[in-house]
């Protein structure tokens, strides 16, 4: 039996939102999750350690 929260909406994902997601995680080699606001919005980067940081930032600064 699943509650209905009645406050919660659920926000599908706008699909170009995913396509690009989809494509930086290709590039990055990681998660990647992109929140958008009314205003901008954000890019989440996951890595899991330091040796993931740095190889995201060696390929972000690749792409300049």
């Amino acid at each position: 039996n699943m509650s209905i929260l009645p406050n919660k909406k659920i926000k599908e994902k706008d699909p170009n939102l995913a396509s690009l997601e989809e494509e930086l995680r290709g590039i990055l080699g990681t998660k990647v999750k992109i929140m958008q606001s009314k205003k901008g919005g954000k890019i989440e980067i996951e890595f899991y350690s330091n040796n993931d940081l740095e190889k995201i930032v060696t390929r972000l600064k690749s792409n300049r």
